[in-house]
């Protein structure tokens, strides 16, 4: 029943996911190393 279909929850848990990889790979290391 589910197919093609994506629930929002799971596209969201994607991008939060995404977003940390990401701040942990530019963002919040080097504004860590500031202090």
């Amino acid at each position: 029943m589910d197919g093609p279909f994506i629930s929002p929850l799971y596209l969201r848990y994607i991008q939060a996911d995404f977003l940390t990889d990401f701040r942990l790979k530019t963002g919040v290391f080097p504004k860590l190393d500031y202090k």
